[in-house]
């Protein structure tokens, strides 16, 4: 498969998930059919005709998708996200900072907006973090993609998926910068606070801020994660 520059989803065909009969077609956002088109269709036992997809967070990870309530993160940067998660309250007020939770699935990002939707007061703050979740998140990992693929695969629109993984395998990924990213992302202030989340209480030890070499790569004044070449 083939990793869109663009818009940093998958393109190509793969066998399907429920039936290792049937190969599907998977477009990327700039292939894929505009909503409501006669030709546009969902694959059986699917909510969307998308198999696999990158981690929300690191996107040095393929994730299998295709269910409203399927993770959005992988298997590294889940545990990572549920513990920033519980940091905090949704009806938290005070302080400069304010921060909504961050959805773990698309189904739990819909549920969230139709929650808050409702709110007054402050929870009208943490309905606007939250409103348009996953097109923050589409957004952010489309810039991650970006970025990497003009540092590694200059002048390439279409990546192979095996190629872009392999270019971040030879960098440390470090995950735990990554969920701090995310977390800056679903708050009313972007800028460093004392109060606010330290992935280094969740993160396991191989992932501690220890020795770490900084590199160039940012995103919007956040860490792209990406620090010292493995030896």
């Amino acid at each position: 498969m083939l990793l869109c520059r663009r818009c940093g989803e998958l393109d190509g065909t793969l066998i399907d998930a429920h039936d290792d009969r049937v190969d599907r077609l998977q477009k990327c956002a700039c292939r894929a059919d505009p909503p409501g088109a006669r030709t546009r269709w969902v694959w059986p036992n699917y909510a969307f005709n998308t198999a696999l997809e990158l981690c929300f967070s690191c996107v040095a990870e393929v994730v299998h998708t295709g269910q409203l309530e399927t993770p959005l993160f992988c298997a590294t940067c889940a545990p990572l996200v549920e513990a920033r998660n519980s940091t905090l309250a949704m009806d938290a007020s005070d302080g400069p900072v304010l921060r909504a939770r961050i959805p773990m699935s698309r189904r739990e990002a819909e549920d969230g907006e139709e929650r808050l939707g409702s709110m007054r007061g402050s929870g009208v703050v943490q309905r606007n973090l939250l409103m348009g979740a996953m097109t923050r998140l589409k957004s952010r990992r489309r810039e991650q993609v970006r970025m990497i693929a003009d540092a590694c695969f200059e002048g390439m629109e279409q990546i192979p998926i095996a190629d872009f993984l392999a270019a971040l395998e030879r960098v440390v990924v470090l995950h735990a910068d990554c969920v701090v990213g995310l977390d800056r992302l679903f708050a009313t202030d972007r800028s460093s606070d004392p109060r606010s989340f330290d992935a280094d209480d969740a993160a396991p030890e191989s992932q501690r801020r220890i020795d770490r070499v900084p590199t160039d790569y940012t995103l919007g004044g956040v860490a792209l994660d990406k620090v010292k070449t493995r030896p």
